[in-house]
């Protein structure tokens, strides 16, 4: 999560260095479109090769890459090494949820959401504060040389990981049960649908076929995705694969409300972290330094967020109350954003550090809510997925945020980060002002999901674990007795054979 946002507070110095500052947004984009495509694939191929096998190889694609960053002379090898970063973070980010879910004890897997959320609320909003720094007193291409501290990290995991007869069993797959054609039509609407608004600009605007071809695209993948979801549903083909989105994920209406909250409110966190320093730095004339500064108390409400969230719901399961009123926050937080987008005095600006605040406060109530959430919600064989899935509809989310802003400043007569102090700025005000807008309605339907989201009978946290693990201890129990069945059939078959 860190690398997703430490870009924030570089963009400008990277678009000015390469002369890339209308396409500068590509090198946030890279990464997280990356993520996308490959965060629940990984979850799958570690089903394939074992966590261990999975994660060291994202690791090692993490590091190369981030060095290739670092070193790279073109805007182009930037991107492309970027994207290959982001393959790698996508394995780290979603194998990390899974492994720390699975080798918790029952006893403390009350406090995973809580660990979890903290992380990620609080190395989201760091990422752009660490880069600032970098950036102003070494160079943006220390936020990617820094990294290389990932591999004494990486010697230290492989060291430690733990012998296996201390780690839980989960039901290994084969490679061909892996939904490779279901992954290429999420990895595809992901990436149209993003690009599609991060071409939209001034002119032909909305109209453009630049955007109307790639989102129109994107959207027939995602129809094509259900369709195949289906056939393989209704077929002889599920019992031999395992669709990129389980259908009975879909079918849990808590879940998917929950996911696509996470997705909008995703959407608001990630606009907010890029569209702000920005705005300090073009708007204000801040520093790269500054401009990180002005995200320090979001970044201390978004882990206070997340430690707050599970002790909501440690007498009484209130997990969707805890997401739809983190959802509000951050509503509240864009609208008042909206509000005062035109303001450039000391006295408004020092305001947006209490409305980022708010979107922070939100976000860390979503992040450990959601996740707990997502485990208490999904059966265990299909707990790797549905991790993955949560993160990557709240990157998707975010890269859809992205996109928008940039959308939202191309639309106002200019492609092009402002580097005047007249019009141009006035264009970027008015760009912000139309980003948060958005955000704050994108977050308000995430809000509605969240509020949806809840049973008829709220059943404790506690009492849905113990039943998750019965369930999945009986379908153990099921397809041992079928095993069984099945070579006591095939052995009675040879026996029945003429000598």
């Amino acid at each position: 999560m860190l690398d997703t946002t430490i870009v924030a507070t570089s963009l400008y110095e990277i678009g000015r260095e390469f002369d890339k500052l209308d396409a500068v947004n590509w090198v946030a984009l890279a990464y997280t479109l990356a993520f996308v495509g490959c965060a629940i694939l990984f979850a799958k191929v570690s089903d394939v090769v074992g966590r261990k096998r999975a994660f060291t190889a994202a690791y090692v694609l993490f590091v190369a890459f981030s060095i290739g960053c670092a070193g790279a002379n073109t805007f182009t090898q930037l991107l492309i090494c970027r994207a290959f970063q982001g393959v790698g973070g996508s394995g780290l980010y979603s194998l990390a949820i899974i492994i720390l879910t699975e080798v918790t004890p029952p006893r403390w897997k009350r406090f995973i959401g809580t660990i979890i959320g903290v992380i990620i609320a609080f190395a989201g909003v760091l990422g752009p504060i660490l880069g600032g720094v970098l950036t102003n007193y070494l160079s943006w291409r220390w936020i990617f040389w820094i990294n290389i501290s990932g591999i004494v990290a990486g010697i230290v995991f492989l060291f430690a990981w733990p012998h296996p007869e201390y780690l839980p069993a989960y039901q290994r797959r084969s490679l061909w049960q892996s939904d490779v054609l279901g992954s290429l039509l999420l990895t595809g609407a992901a990436v149209l649908i993003t690009w599609a608004f991060q071409n939209v600009r001034a002119g032909s605007g909305w109209n453009d076929h630049l955007f109307i071809a790639p989102f129109a695209s994107g959207f027939f993948c995602l129809i094509l995705l259900a369709v195949w979801t289906v056939i393989v549903d209704n077929t002889n083909l599920r019992n031999r694969m395992t669709t990129v989105i389980p259908v009975v994920l879909l079918k849990n209406h808590v879940y998917v409300l929950m996911a696509v909250s996470t997705a909008c409110l995703g959407f608001g966190y990630l606009m907010t972290l890029y569209v702000f320093p920005m705005r300090f730095r073009v708007v204000n004339g801040y520093s790269a330094l500054e401009a990180s500064a002005m995200l320090l108390p979001m970044l201390g409400f978004s882990a206070l967020g997340s430690m707050v969230a599970p002790r909501l719901s440690q007498k009484r399961n209130v997990l969707h109350w805890t997401i739809a009123a983190g959802g509000m926050l951050m509503t509240l937080g864009t609208a008042l954003s909206a509000a005062n987008a035109t303001s450039s005095h000391r006295f408004g600006t020092t305001l947006y550090a209490v409305y980022v605040s708010l979107v922070g406060l939100g976000f860390g109530l979503n992040a450990a809510a959601s996740t707990t959430l997502s485990i208490v919600e999904s059966p265990v064989y299909e707990h790797a997925t549905a991790q993955g899935l949560v993160a990557l509809l709240r990157i998707w989310g975010g890269s859809i945020g992205i996109a928008v802003s940039g959308a939202a400043l191309g639309t106002q007569g200019t492609s092009d980060i402002p580097l005047s102090l007249d019009l141009s700025l006035e264009h970027y005000t008015k760009a912000l002002e139309t980003s948060m807008i958005v955000a704050c309605a994108i977050t308000a339907l995430g809000t509605i999901c969240a509020f949806c989201a809840r049973r008829s009978r709220q059943l404790s946290i506690a009492y849905m674990m113990q039943k998750r693990e019965e369930d999945e201890a009986g379908r153990q129990a099921e397809l041992a007795e079928r095993r069984e069945a099945e070579r006591r059939k095939k052995q009675q078959a040879r026996t029945d054979q003429p000598q």
